[in-house]
């Protein structure tokens, strides 16, 4: 039995939220929570808070062992949930559309946005802007982002995931 299986069933034990009558949701993780995505358990090391031009959306930064995802929430028209890995690439500059492992992408949008809120493990400050790019497959499930953060690239490869295939296991002190 892992040690995530035995936090989660203690929780569970205790009802909904650990028993601490907080309601918990995407836009409240905090460090240390686990989220449970697809049935794969990721902890909660940390969030920056985004902002662009009054747009606001949270990326987590999550950890699956010795692995680094990242989990952007925003609330659109809808709920828009993507789970990221970063990739290595050659990319300098952001183009109209790309090619990456055989996938197709196309721009959707591009802008630039301040760190308004740094929580947990993160090493990017508060303050600090980011231009970034996103592209998205024909089918809108994959996505692939460039960031650009003082002159350096960072690519990574995401895909939509649905709010019912994720659930909250509050384990940090609300």
């Amino acid at each position: 039995m892992g040690i995530f299986k035995r936090i989660k069933d203690v929780i569970r034990s205790n009802g909904e939220n650990g028993g601490s009558g907080n309601k918990v949701d995407l836009f409240s993780l905090k460090q240390g929570d686990i989220v449970n995505i697809e049935g794969d358990d990721y902890e909660v090391a940390g969030a920056m808070f985004m902002n662009d031009e009054g747009w606001k959306w949270v990326e987590y930064k999550l950890k699956e062992g010795r692995s680094t995802y990242w989990m952007s929430v925003e609330k659109d028209d809808e709920l828009e949930i993507v789970l990221c890995k970063e990739v290595v690439t050659d990319i300098k500059e952001a183009p109209g559309e790309l090619e990456h492992e055989g996938i197709k992408y196309l721009l959707d949008e591009g802008s630039d946005a301040v760190v308004e809120k740094v929580r947990g493990s993160i090493s990017v400050p508060a303050g600090k802007w980011v231009e970034y790019w996103d592209y998205y497959d024909e089918d809108e499930e994959k996505a692939f982002f460039i960031e650009k953060w003082d002159g350096e690239i960072e690519t990574s490869t995401g895909r939509y995931i649905e709010d019912y295939n994720i659930e909250i296991f509050p384990i940090s002190n609300r």
